[in-house]
């Protein structure tokens, strides 16, 4: 009975550790899979920049120069950058270590490596995807509202749009002298047309380098050796 229950001792303990090393595989083949899937999901899309399809000249009177900026092509570059950064912040973690599994130093080392880097694009894209979705929030429905043919609509909805949200909080004091002469609560003080442009360029500028050097580091540490 002794040399029985040996003998099944044996056996279990080398049925358990089959279980181990089969779970492991199955995990750091998950990890694998992963970061190929990562690496090749979460890179900029192309497509035109935000301060190639905008001038800035929404943001002025309704009813005096106007703009000829496109709405469906700002539309277009706004979708592209607010839509990845969402993906970005919506991306799950890489799987983590099954509760039946061990793994060696270096094996948890590259799990934490990959949390890290998600991580750590996460926190990059949360500053100017915010930056973005605050401007694409108004700034189209100022381009519509130039657009509008009816003066008191036009400038209801210039008016609505502004009070609702700034496209930048830099652009805030223009922002309010619009508001007040497309209320008809006053006159808007004069727009420094360049200024208005020097600003966005530089915002919005910054915002887009931003999530797409975040996206090509994050990319370059998942495929390093």
């Amino acid at each position: 009975m002794v040399l029985v229950a040996v003998v099944v001792g044996v056996l279990l303990t080398r049925g358990g550790d089959s279980e181990q090393e089969a779970a492991l595989a199955t995990w750091q083949a998950d990890l694998a899979e992963w970061e190929s899937a990562q690496s090749e999901a979460l890179v900029l899309p192309d497509g035109p920049a935000l301060t190639d399809v905008v001038t800035g000249a929404a943001l002025s009177p309704v009813g005096e120069a106007g703009t000829t900026e496109s709405l469906d092509e700002v539309n277009a570059a706004c979708t592209r950058m607010t839509a990845f950064a969402d993906q970005v912040q919506d991306t799950p973690g890489p799987p983590a270590l099954p509760a039946e599994a061990e793994a060696d130093a270096e094996q948890t080392a590259a799990f934490e490596a990959d949390l890290d880097a998600l991580t750590t694009f996460q926190q990059a894209v949360g500053g100017p995807g915010a930056t973005l979705r605050q401007f694409c929030g108004s700034y189209p429905l100022l381009i519509t509202a130039h657009t509008t043919e009816d003066a008191e609509e036009a400038r209801a909805l210039f008016a609505q749009a502004l009070q609702t949200q700034c496209p930048l909080a830099e652009l805030a004091e223009v922002c309010q002298s619009l508001t007040t002469g497309a209320s008809g609560q006053g006159d808007s003080e004069p727009v420094d047309g360049e200024q208005v442009r020097s600003v966005l360029t530089e915002q919005l500028g910054a915002a887009e380098e931003e999530i797409d050097g975040a996206a090509s580091a994050f990319v370059a540490t998942l495929t390093s050796p």
